[in-house]
């Protein structure tokens, strides 16, 4: 018996049906589709807290405004940016009241949410009697931070600069001066090359950032 013939013999048996592999992809595809749909989606735990109703600008017209009339430097990472109107704790609510955890957050609200109520008393209170004054008058609540700053820093790191600038800008400023004034006073040629360079550095890319 030649070797064609066992071959023909083993591909009529029904244990060697030739498999029609597009049909088994598209089972194996329906059985993940349903597998999938029968695993519940993940929900937040309760929340006791109903956000206010929304009557502002929509989602649409809040994008194109802001195309229109924002630099492009702003830009967002989704192709239908959230339109967010309130934000509570650990959770932010879009015009249609849904929550979702903001696993974001940003520099003010990263360490107490968002309106967390002793933080909203504290600004309250205080806007009751000054918002907002020159360092060149005394204030109790400077110096109050200053010695609690100071009190959390190791060996002789007692005094501090406090300002309050988009992305610490002068703060940056403030460090490469006194780091090249020093580096000159202590002849240090190398750091003071460095900081000069690098508070040059920093000057043009916030000039044309600020004007892109």
């Amino acid at each position: 018996m030649s070797f064609k013939t066992v071959g023909r013999k083993l591909l009529r048996s029904s244990k060697w049906q030739c498999v029609n592999t597009t049909n088994v992809k598209r089972r194996c595809f329906s059985a993940g589709i349903a597998a999938e749909a029968s695993v519940s989606r993940p929900e937040l735990p309760a929340f006791d807290y109903e956000p206010k109703p929304y009557n502002g600008p929509l989602a649409d017209e809040v994008f194109q405004k802001r195309k229109k009339y924002l630099g492009p430097s702003l830009f967002h990472y989704y192709q239908k940016p959230l339109n967010i109107v309130e934000g509570k704790m650990q959770y932010l609510f879009d015009e249609n009241g849904k929550r979702y955890l903001d696993a974001f957050a940003g520099i003010v609200t990263v360490s107490c949410g968002h309106c967390h109520p002793e933080v909203l008393n504290a600004i309250i209170e205080q806007s009751k009697l000054l918002q907002h004054a020159t360092t060149i008058y005394l204030h109790h609540a400077i110096a109050d931070f200053a010695e609690a700053l100071a009190s959390k820093m190791p060996g002789n790191l007692k005094a501090s600069i406090l300002m309050e600038s988009v992305w610490n800008v002068a703060a940056v400023k403030v460090i490469c001066l006194l780091s090249f004034d020093l580096s000159v006073k202590r002849k240090r040629p190398s750091m003071s090359l460095f900081c000069q360079q690098f508070l040059s550095c920093l000057v043009q890319y916030l000039y044309l950032f600020s004007t892109y």
